[in-house]
């Protein structure tokens, strides 16, 4: 892994500038570092791989769409409840600048954190408001990460109080004028540095984290050796064998003549074959012979090394393999269920982690308020909640019979309901242990009528 890693951050004695997002890589010695034995012809950066490759856009893009869905709401500290009196807040989450909505914003920011491993969101105002941009900020940016590089102080991290005691500048570097980089230096102040992950193994280039496709480099390399691999195939249409003289005499095959060769060549790559205006077939007047010395695609199985790959890079994102888009169409019953359980472990703490820290950056904390995200309205997560509550409905119901039979007590109901236990005696005896105060109070709970238990009052 340490050669994976020097590699990409191209990390030498003299030299700590990290190359992470810079263009196509074709240099042999970084690639054998890169890939080992599983060397393709050529590796773009992350970004342009992102882009190009629907094996690693896919679970990015999964991720981004579904934040897209969420309602972000702002919030009151002291009871929990909506605000919707603050109207900087409100233009905020609605536009936070021209260009997009702020459910775009988000999704952008997410995709520049998992394709790069880091986000840089942009507060377009003078750094004296920087305790409350909220209210003194009218514009936010999510920064492109491969034109951005830190302008750092020589201190060592462990020993300071504040990031921006570490950081001069960040540097965007916008484009070209007259022939030169333009580059805009940005105070951190305005700046919302998210990081995927914390590395200070090097402390001397440990503020920009590192891209989860880094740990999937083995697959990414196999992906662009088999596309490369089918695009020869198809491309090349043939060429895939040997074609041999079958003209012998009495001491074996004869090689063919320089005219024999020119003429059987001519044939197979100028008149015959699958392209347009070619024929399938080949009729020579010299005796041949074909030895297949090539693999054909079915031979070689890329759909299945694809799949494989695409199960290992979607891993790294929390993307369970059953949402994976499969070249025979395959689709799985419990589609729906793996769908709930990335919103649950991934994508909703992904947001829950960006909102607290935006409303850090935006000074919302310091006075009163908070960034939280309402997915009432996604509905796969509406569908999982009612055969949640069916579930649970059917739990309830066997467990009231175990405990009519005084077979459990109440806290082994509610443990079944995934409630905790409660220190009441009552619910610590079986029925048949009880008093009859005790049984009267189970009679108000429960009703030994047709009524249906009541699980908030177990």
């Amino acid at each position: 892994m340490q050669n994976i890693y020097n590699a990409i951050f191209n990390k030498s004695a003299d030299s700590y500038k990290p190359i992470i997002f810079d263009a196509i890589t074709t240099d042999k010695d970084v690639l054998e570092r890169l890939f080992g034995n599983a060397n393709p012809y050529s590796i773009d950066n992350f970004y342009t791989t992102f882009k190009e490759i629907s094996e690693v856009q896919f679970p990015i893009k999964f991720i981004c769409d579904r934040v897209k869905n969420a309602n972000f709401v702002l919030k009151n500290f002291s009871d929990d409840t909506i605000n919707w009196d603050v109207q900087e807040v409100n233009k905020f989450l609605e536009n936070p600048n021209p260009f997009y909505s702020f459910n775009d914003l988000a999704a952008y920011y997410f995709q520049m954190k998992l394709a790069l491993g880091n986000a840089f969101l942009y507060a377009n105002t003078n750094p004296s408001f920087s305790k409350s941009l909220w209210k003194y900020c009218d514009s936010y940016y999510i920064l492109p990460t491969q034109n951005i590089t830190i302008d750092a102080k020589k201190i060592n991290p462990y020993f300071v109080d504040d990031i921006n005691e570490i950081i001069n500048y960040y540097n965007l570097t916008s484009g070209y004028e007259y022939g030169y980089k333009t580059i805009q230096k940005i105070d951190p102040k305005l700046v919302l540095h998210s990081r995927d992950f914390w590395d200070f193994s090097d402390l001397k280039n440990n503020l920009l984290s590192f891209s989860r496709l880094q740990s999937v480099c083995k697959p990414l390399a196999n992906l662009i050796a088999v596309y490369e691999a089918r695009n020869v195939i198809y491309t090349k249409r043939g060429a895939l064998g040997a074609i041999i003289s079958k003209t012998s005499d009495a001491t074996g095959l004869l090689p063919m003549t320089t005219e024999q060769e020119k003429e059987v060549n001519e044939r197979f790559n100028k008149r015959k074959g699958f392209g347009k205006d070619k024929d399938l077939f080949i009729i020579s007047k010299n005796p041949i012979d074909f030895i297949k010395i090539g693999a054909t695609i079915s031979e070689l199985q890329p759909f299945e090394e694809t799949l494989q790959d695409a199960i290992q890079i979607a891993g790294a994102f929390g993307i369970n393999k059953e949402l994976i888009p499969r070249n025979d169409n395959s689709t799985f019953s419990n589609q729906n269920t793996a769908e709930v359980s990335v919103y649950n472990n991934v994508i909703m703490p992904l947001v829950a982690t960006f909102l607290s820290e935006l409303t850090q950056f935006l000074g919302l904390k310091e006075s009163g308020y908070y960034l939280d995200a309402d997915w009432s309205n996604v509905s796969v997560l509406q569908e999982g909640k009612h055969k949640e509550q069916q579930k649970k409905k059917i739990i309830s119901e066997r467990c009231k019979v175990d405990f009519m039979s005084g077979i459990i007590t109440l806290n082994d109901w509610r443990a079944e309901l995934d409630m905790e236990a409660m220190e009441k005696p009552l619910y610590k005896k079986t029925i048949i242990e009880m008093n009859d105060s005790e049984l009267t109070q189970i009679k108000n709970i429960l009703s030994f009528n047709t009524q249906k238990p009541k699980q908030e009052e177990l």
